[in-house]
């Protein structure tokens, strides 16, 4: 039962098949047989076990949420959950349970979803998966032969994800295949008054056709990407699919993208950049972890940070305010050429570019 789609356990479901009591123990044995791969942080083994119970009453009273009623979900741990700790792996956050939901959360258990609990990442997400920043979702997928999906920024709800880059931070979606893939985008997709990035617009929802015409299809192949570090066996399944397409009636074609060799760098700027920006607010003034020095604020607001993080994100923290703090000469200022003096020093103007 594992190993089938999302919407062959569905059905499974509503035949009656399998209860989703006996689906959530069957996914909660995996973990626990599979407990040396760390791949969850926390296992919501009580709160699974609940709403699975409280979808087989649904069930049997024939009034189903969806396709994805009894239907077990793994959330990365940079998502709040209400009464779940969220920690984004970090001891910054060791301890802290948000009161409240992420809008996909809360989307996903209005439909019956069971949250069998929070999956493991790198620090804050600097390099993990479920949500997808510079290809956190998709890379893995595509070491692990699953589906992973970067919906378009503003299309999901970005209100409770624990933020590490804003402006390229995205739910992700990571399934066993593509229509498993386009049930959930149909779920999660929409505006939310919450998160002023999503979308205004009413989103249709995503069908995938049984037969396709490939007829009318071009698909451009970069150049650019054929690159040498390109392993043989990838290399070899890309000409595959692309001949499978042509095959289908699709033209192929090779397209260039010029500027590909500076999107690493593009990305690296902006992506510590934001990150120490949105680090600041882990102080241990107001939530999270806290250090035991009290000789002063600043003492402790130090301590906290050096403690709380570890040397990837401190390195991000400081790559990008490297890169925000440039100093520029008073005649550039668009202030004008005052230079106030605070603390009988002479106050120096940068320009913080995001």
């Amino acid at each position: 039962m594992l190993g089938r789609t999302l919407r062959e356990v569905s059905a499974a479901l509503k035949q009656g098949q399998i209860t989703p009591t006996e689906l959530c123990q069957k996914c909660l044995s995996l973990i626990k047989k599979t407990k040396f791969l760390n791949a969850y942080i926390t296992v919501s083994e009580e709160v699974a076990l609940k709403q699975a119970e409280e979808s087989e009453k649904r069930y049997k009273k024939g009034h189903s949420l969806g396709d994805l009623d009894g239907i077990p979900v793994a959330i990365k741990d940079n998502f709040s959950t209400s009464g779940i700790e969220t920690t984004c792996a970090s001891n910054m956050l060791k301890g802290y349970v948000p009161p409240y939901n992420a809008t996909v959360v809360q989307k996903l258990l209005d439909q019956g979803a069971l949250l069998i609990g929070k999956t493991n990442l790198d620090e804050f997400a600097m390099g993990a998966l479920g949500s997808d920043t510079g290809g956190s979702t998709r890379n893995p997928a595509a070491n692990c032969g699953v589906v992973g999906l970067k919906p378009s920024y503003g299309l999901v709800s970005r209100h409770g994800l624990i933020p590490l880059v804003n402006s390229m931070d995205v739910p992700g979606i990571l399934t066993r295949c593509v229509d498993d893939a386009a049930i959930v985008l149909g779920i999660l997709a929409g505006h939310d008054p919450k998160d002023s990035t999503s979308v205004q617009d009413p989103v249709k929802p995503f069908m995938l056709p049984n037969l396709t015409d490939l007829s009318k299809l071009c698909i451009g192949i970069p150049k650019e990407y054929l690159v040498p570090e390109l392993s043989s066996e990838v290399q070899s399944l890309w000409f595959k699919a692309a001949n499978l397409f042509e095959s289908g009636g699709a033209k192929v074609i090779e397209v260039s993208l010029p500027h590909t060799s500076y999107s690493i760098v593009c990305y690296q700027v902006l992506c510590t950049s934001e990150v120490a920006s949105n680090m600041a607010r882990f102080d241990g003034l107001e939530y999270g972890y806290r250090c035991d020095i009290d000789v002063s604020t600043e003492a402790m607001y130090a301590a906290t940070r050096r403690e709380g993080f570890n040397d990837v994100v401190k390195g991000r923290i400081l790559a990008g305010n490297f890169f925000l703090l440039k100093e520029i000469a008073s005649s550039e200022c668009p202030y004008g050429p005052l230079r106030p003096r605070v603390a009988n020093r002479t106050a120096v103007y940068w320009t913080c570019i995001l």
